[in-house]
């Protein structure tokens, strides 16, 4: 399942102007904790959420860090709103969890299959999208409602766990269990975006410029994705 995704080693991929040239350096290597998602905010940020200790850490740039949340085992992959509050999944309960900066947490939704991230909508702040590893589907949730509503269900999507926004809007899925990703436009429509044709579990992605990058998880690797879904 999830827990074979935590690693206690942080690594940074360090991108540079030219075309290949790459450099990954570990910023914390300590094995009292298991980081699962990075999460890095424009302001310069960086939180961690511990799946294996149900912690989430805020990381500086020295490597030092702090821990904002203890006590809730079995929370994945977290997501921030335009305000700058941070949520994370619960998937162990099937809940979104919101944590204020003093580490104090609300739920703000409930009746999920085993969450794992989450996105918020780029027209709706109190919108959200989550994908549900349980049932191979991704849903949404109304913050000021806490109503969770069905919203993506496919051959296309399978045991789905990173999502964010590509380049034109539309929302990508990375499916974990084979390694394929989709593009999805705002009625639901599933596009093939790419395949890594590669043996491992595809966990969360992100991207920078004109690449997305995610990891290979059994093998260890880091891909890079260009916009037209080619990979390296």
């Amino acid at each position: 399942m999830k827990a074979k995704i935590t690693t206690s080693i942080i690594s940074f991929l360090i991108i540079f102007s030219t075309a290949r040239a790459q450099e990954v350096s570990t910023l914390i290597s300590d094995n009292t904790r298991s980081f699962e998602s990075i999460h890095w905010l424009p302001d310069g940020k960086i939180f961690s959420v511990d799946f294996s200790n149900g912690r989430v850490y805020r990381i500086f740039p020295d490597g030092n860090v702090e821990t904002i949340l203890t006590n809730t085992p079995g929370i994945l992959g977290g997501g921030f709103d335009q305000m700058g509050n941070m949520y994370v999944a619960h998937y162990n309960d099937g809940e979104i969890i919101r944590v204020q900066s003093d580490g104090t947490t609300e739920t703000v939704a409930s009746g999920f299959s085993g969450p794992i991230a989450l996105l918020q909508d780029s027209g709706d702040p109190d919108l959200f999208y989550v994908t549900e590893y349980a049932t191979s589907e991704v849903s949404t949730f109304n913050m000021s409602t806490g109503q969770r509503s069905p919203w993506l269900e496919d051959n296309g999507i399978f045991f789905p766990d990173g999502i964010i926004y590509g380049w034109e809007g539309e929302i990508i899925v990375a499916n974990f269990e084979n390694h394929k990703m989709n593009q999805v436009d705002v009625e639901g429509n599933i596009t093939p975006f790419t395949d890594l044709g590669v043996s491992g579990d595809m966990g969360y992605i992100t991207i920078v410029g004109d690449f997305l990058y995610t990891t290979s998880l059994s093998s260890n690797k880091v891909y890079r994705v260009d916009m037209d879904g080619n990979s390296e």
